[in-house]
């Protein structure tokens, strides 16, 4: 008997064969699953060229600039430079070059050493300068007294 129950047990097994998609349910799942796909891919190109196009527009705003920086550096020299300087102080200011007359060099009796002397021929008025000095500081100690002596009962 051992036999025939072998028997029985592979007759009662189900046999394994693999089993049939219906293709009405396989073909549009496969449908799906490329249309998917294929919009992503489309949509990822729509970016891409919409990154472009805000490339190409950054690119020209950097040139745009680069442009406006350097004509603006060229304004800067152009308005700093020393001629354009003198040019203005004589037309809108009415600023002229002094008169050789008009120069005069002081000679502080404390820096004398550092600063030359007149040339020979010009007017030296050293004297008149320590005059004027002086007489402004006379008037300030008189000033400065005279106010103390009017505070004072």
């Amino acid at each position: 008997m051992p036999r025939s129950a072998g028997v029985r047990r592979e007759a009662a097994a189900p046999s394994r064969r693999p089993r049939t998609v219906n293709p009405y349910v396989a073909l549009p799942v496969i449908g799906l699953v490329l249309l998917l796909l294929g919009m992503g891919f489309v949509a990822q190109r729509v970016q891409v060229m919409t990154l472009n196009y805000a490339l190409l527009e950054a690119k020209a705003e950097l040139t745009k600039l680069q442009q406006e920086r350097t004509r603006l550096e060229a304004e800067l020299a152009r308005r700093q430079s020393l001629e354009r300087v003198e040019y203005l102080a004589r037309t809108r200011l009415g600023m002229v070059d002094p008169d050789p007359t008009q120069v005069i060099v002081v000679v502080n009796s404390d820096f004398g050493a550092d600063v030359p002397s007149a040339a020979e021929g010009e007017p030296q008025s050293p004297s008149l300068l320590a005059a004027v000095s002086q007489w402004i500081r006379s008037l300030w100690q008189e000033t400065a007294t005279a106010g103390g002596r009017w505070r004072e009962p």
